[in-house]
C-alpha cells in the first residue's frame, strides 16, 4: 500500500470520527437544550401607555422600556446598520459564522477571551434562552439553536426579534425605544449617523454611551457608516459627511426631549396601576402592550396637585415647620476642616433620632449647590425636589436624601427639609364617581405613603350621616307603606309625600326616638342589627368596606371605622345617588391591547329622571327646613336636607355655602394632627386630608383645622367646567 493511500484513509477516519464526534455531541447537547418555542411565539414585555381623560399622553409603564415594531415598520436605514454592525452576512448564511466560529476557538485555545463570531440569529437564543457565561459548551448550544431557529422562522422575523429585543443602554430595549432614549425621534426620523449610532450599541452599551465616552462612541458609530458603505448600504458621497458630523443626543444635552416615552410615575401612576392590576392581573398587566384610558383631567390634575403643594409648604412656613438649616459651621472644601463640629454626629444636635442623614453646604457656583454628607467625604450636587431651591449659604448644616435609580446604580442627594405636614386631594365626578384628580401626598419621592388610598385613619364620624340616612330611608319607606326600594313617581310627589309623613303628629317623636337611639347604637364597637338599615345603601357600604358582616351575630354589621379617604369618598358618592353601583368610584374608562378593548368604557350612570332642577332646589336657604341642597336631588338628598338640623350634630362640623357644603372632621392627639374633609362644589366631590406627623414638634390642635377649605378653594377659584 502506498504512503499515499495510507495518508488518505488516516484523513478520512479523521474526518469520519470528528463527524459521528460531532454527531454524538450534537444529540447530547440537543438532549438538554430549552426549546426554541419560546422564541417561536415570541411576546415580549412592551409599554403601556396612560392617556386622561381626553386623550392627552400622561406618561407609560413598563418594565424594559421597549417598544415592539414589526419589521415592516422598521426602516431599511436601521435594518441594515445593525446588519452592518453585527452580521454582515445575515442574509446569506445558515444561523452561524463558520469561518467567525472557527477563529473564536482558535483564539480561546491560544488563552484569550471567547468572543465574537455571534451571529444575529445566535444572538437571539442567547438573550432568550441561554445564559451568559461564556464558554465553549454555551457557544455550542448556541450553535445548535441557532440552527434549529433558522428552520422555523423566516430571516425577517429573526430580525425583527433582534430589533426589538436588542439591550441599547439608558434601560431602552430595541430600537424604537432606543431612537426616543437618544435622540426623542421616530424611526422613521433617524438620520444614517443616527442610526449607525444605535447599530453601534449592542457591542457594549454602556462603554459607548456618549454621555461618558463620547470618542469612543464617536468611532465605533464611523466605524458602522464605513461598513454599511462596504456593504452597499449607503452612498460613499455621504460617508464623509456622516462621518464629520456631531453626534449629538439627549444624554449629551444638543437635544431637547419631546413628549416621547416617560415613565409614569407619582401617586397617581401607582392608584392607576393598582386598579389595572386588579382588573386584569398582574401576570396580564407585567406583558405591557396596553392602552389606558384614565378618567383624570389634567388640567384638574396639575391644579390639584399644585394647591395641595402650595398649601403645605405655606403652612409649614407659617408654623416653622420646615426643618430649614438647623446649624452653621465654618466649612470650605475639605470636610475635615470643618470648624465648631467635630463630627457630623455632634451638629445633628438634638435631631440624632431621625432617619434623615445630614450635609453641610460646601460651595455654591451660580445656581448650582454642593455638599457633602456625613456618608462620604466626596463633595456631591445638592439636588432639589419641584424645582424649588430655598436660599441656602455656605456652612448651612442640612438635612438630605439619598434616592437611588431603579437600578440601584447610580444615586443622587436631594434637600430634605421635612416638614412633618403631608396630606391629599381626590375630586370625583358627582354624577358619575369618575376620579378627574388624585394627588395621595406633597413629595412622592421622599414619602410615597399615599394618603387618599393607603393611609387609613379613624373616620368614624364620617359614616354616621350615612348610617342614620340609611335608617331613616327605612323608616320613611315604612312609614309610606313602601317596601324595598322608594317607588314614588319622582323627586317632587317624593317630596310632598315626604312632608305629610315628617309633618305629621307622631313624626317628632318617632323621628327623636329613632334618632336617640341610633346615635346609642352606632357605635364602632358594637355590631348593629341589619334590620335599622335600608337594604340597598346596607348592600353599598359592604361593598366599600364601610361595614362588614358580623360572623359571631347573625343579621348584623360592624363598623369598619378605620378607613382611607377614598373609601370615605366612596360612601358618600352614593349617599347622593340614586341608583347605587358597587363601583362608586372608578380611575379607568377604557382598556385596549393591540387595538381591541379588553375592557369596556365605564357605564356611565343613568341620570335620574325624577330628579328635578330649579333654581329654588339650588338654593341653600337654611332658614326652612324645606329647602333642597343640591340641584339635581335624589331621594336621599331630599331625607337628609329635610332632616338636617337633626343630622348635623354628630361629631362633625358642617359647613354650606351657595352651591357647597362640606363635612369637616379633626382629630387630635399625642402623636397625630389631622384634618379630612369631604366635600361637594357643584358638581363635584372632593375629599381633603391634611396631618402633622409624630415629630419632635409636640403636635398643635389649633394647627391644621381650616386648611383643606383653603385647598378646595385654591382649586375652585378657576371654572372647573
Amino acid at each position: 500500500m502506498s504512503t499515499r493511500l495510507k495518508r488518505l484513509i488516516v484523513i478520512l477516519l479523521c474526518i469520519t470520527g470528528i463527524f459521528f464526534f460531532l454527531v454524538e455531541l450534537t444529540n447530547y447537547y440537543t438532549r438538554e437544550l430549552p426549546s426554541i418555542i419560546e422564541i417561536v411565539e415570541y411576546k415580549p414585555k412592551t409599554i403601556s401607555r396612560i392617556y386622561d381623560r381626553n386623550d392627552s399622553l400622561l406618561g407609560s409603564f413598563y418594565n424594559e422600556k421597549r417598544d415592539f415594531i414589526s419589521i415592516q415598520k422598521i426602516p431599511e436605514l436601521v435594518r441594515f446598520a445593525f446588519i452592518s454592525a453585527e452580521d454582515k452576512n445575515f442574509y446569506k448564511h445558515s444561523g452561524y459564522d463558520l469561518f467567525g466560529l472557527f477563529k473564536a476557538i482558535i483564539d480561546f485555545s491560544m488563552g484569550q477571551k471567547l468572543r465574537g463570531a455571534s451571529t444575529i440569529t445566535q444572538q437571539v437564543t442567547k438573550g432568550l434562552l441561554l445564559s451568559g457565561e461564556r464558554s465553549l459548551e454555551r457557544k455550542f448550544k448556541e450553535l445548535i439553536l441557532a440552527t434549529q431557529l433558522e428552520k422555523a422562522l423566516t430571516k425577517d422575523e429573526i430580525l425583527e426579534i433582534y430589533l426589538n429585543e436588542v439591550y441599547l443602554g439608558e434601560k431602552a430595549y430595541g430600537v424604537s425605544a432606543a431612537a426616543d432614549t437618544y435622540f426623542s425621534k421616530e424611526l422613521s426620523e433617524l438620520l444614517p449617523r443616527e442610526a449607525a449610532f444605535l447599530a453601534a450599541l449592542p457591542k457594549s452599551p454602556e462603554a459607548y454611551n456618549p454621555k461618558n465616552n463620547r470618542e469612543n462612541a464617536i468611532k465605533r458609530r464611523n466605524f458602522v457608516l464605513t461598513e454599511m458603505v462596504e456593504n452597499g448600504y449607503l452612498e460613499p458621497l455621504e460617508l464623509n459627511i456622516e462621518k464629520g458630523a456631531k453626534l449629538e443626543t439627549i444624554q449629551t444635552g444638543e437635544l431637547s426631549r419631546k413628549s416621547g416615552i416617560q415613565l409614569f410615575e407619582g401617586f397617581l401612576a401607582e392608584d392607576i396601576k393598582l386598579e389595572v392590576t386588579k382588573r386584569l392581573g398582574a401576570r396580564f398587566f407585567r406583558q405591557g402592550g396596553l392602552s389606558i384610558k384614565s378618567t383624570i383631567d389634567t388640567d384638574l390634575q396639575n391644579r390639584a396637585k399644585n394647591a395641595l403643594n402650595l398649601e403645605i409648604e405655606n403652612l409649614a412656613k407659617t408654623r416653622s415647620f420646615f426643618w430649614l438649616p438647623f446649624s452653621d459651621v465654618k466649612a470650605n472644601s475639605k470636610i475635615t476642616d470643618l470648624e465648631g463640629a467635630q463630627t457630623f454626629k455632634d451638629m445633628r444636635g438634638g435631631t440624632s433620632e431621625f432617619w434623615q442623614d445630614i450635609a453641610v453646604v460646601i460651595k455654591k457656583e451660580g445656581s448650582d449647590i454642593w455638599i457633602s454628607t456625613n456618608q462620604s467625604t466626596k463633595i456631591v450636587k445638592l439636588h432639589f425636589f419641584e424645582n424649588t431651591k430655598p436660599n441656602l449659604k455656605v456652612g448651612n448644616v442640612i438635612k438630605v436624601q439619598e434616592i437611588k435609580d431603579t437600578l440601584n446604580i447610580s444615586s443622587n442627594w436631594y434637600y430634605n427639609p421635612e416638614s412633618f405636614l403631608d396630606g391629599g386631594i381626590v375630586i370625583s365626578d358627582l354624577e358619575t364617581g369618575e376620579v378627574l384628580a388624585l394627588e395621595g401626598g406633597n413629595k412622592y419621592k421622599l414619602d410615597s405613603l399615599n394618603h387618599i388610598t393607603e393611609v387609613k385613619k379613624n373616620r368614624f364620624e364620617f359614616l354616621k350621616p350615612i348610617l342614620i340616612v340609611a335608617s331613616l330611608r327605612k323608616f320613611v319607606s315604612d312609614e309610606m307603606n313602601i317596601k324595598g326600594e322608594l317607588i314614588v313617581e319622582n323627586n317632587i310627589e317624593f317630596e310632598k309625600t315626604l312632608q305629610k309623613v315628617l309633618l305629621s303628629p307622631t313624626y317628632s317623636q318617632k323621628l327623636n326616638k329613632l334618632l336617640g337611639i341610633i346615635n346609642k347604637q352606632i357605635n364602632p364597637n358594637e355590631p348593629l342589627s341589619m334590620d335599622w338599615f335600608d337594604d340597598t345603601i346596607l348592600d353599598f357600604l359592604l361593598s366599600v368596606n364601610a361595614v362588614e358582616k358580623n360572623l359571631s351575630f347573625p343579621n348584623t354589621v360592624n363598623i369598619q371605622s378605620d378607613l382611607t379617604l377614598l373609601s370615605v369618598l366612596s360612601a358618600y358618592a352614593g349617599l347622593f345617588k340614586d341608583e347605587i353601583n358597587k363601583d362608586p368610584i372608578t380611575l379607568l374608562l377604557e382598556i385596549a391591547k393591540d387595538e381591541k378593548k379588553i375592557l369596556p368604557p365605564t357605564l356611565k350612570n343613568k341620570l335620574c329622571n325624577s330628579c328635578v332642577s330649579s333654581e329654588s332646589q339650588a338654593s341653600l336657604n337654611t332658614n326652612t327646613k324645606s329647602d333642597i341642597l343640591y340641584q339635581r336631588t335624589t331621594k336621599n338628598q331630599i331625607i337628609l336636607e329635610m332632616v338636617k338640623w337633626e343630622l348635623f350634630d354628630f361629631g362633625l362640623e358642617i359647613v354650606k355655602s351657595k352651591d357647597t357644603v362640606f363635612f369637616i372632621n379633626h382629630q387630635f392627639n399625642e402623636d397625630l394632627v389631622f384634618e379630612s374633609v369631604i366635600g361637594i362644589v357643584a358638581d363635584k366631590l372632593f375629599g381633603c386630608h391634611i396631618e402633622q406627623r409624630q415629630s419632635n414638634v409636640y403636635p398643635q390642635i389649633n394647627m391644621l383645622p381650616g386648611r383643606c377649605l383653603p385647598l378646595i378653594h385654591r382649586i375652585t377659584d378657576t371654572n372647573m367646567d
